[in-house]
């Protein structure tokens, strides 16, 4: 599962809401807001869906952290 950085949630989204990341991946805006608020983590596959998304110049290390399960 993958982790984001808070820390870098201003950077990510530079000025876009939730709700258009929501619109543009088609993923739910609540789950949305939890995964960059760090309340919950994501699969891979919705980690690059919003890096890609948000910011075709970073990799996802730039965003997320790998998190084993369990931890």
């Amino acid at each position: 599962m993958y982790h984001f950085k808070v820390e870098k949630y201003k950077e990510l989204l530079d000025g876009r809401t939730i709700e258009w990341l929501s619109n543009n991946i088609k993923y739910n805006r609540v789950t949305l807001s939890n995964i960059l608020n760090g309340k919950i983590e994501c699969k891979k596959v919705v980690a690059i869906a919003i890096v890609k998304t948000l910011n075709n110049d970073n990799n996802l290390d730039d965003f997320f952290e790998y998190v084993e399960k369990g931890e």
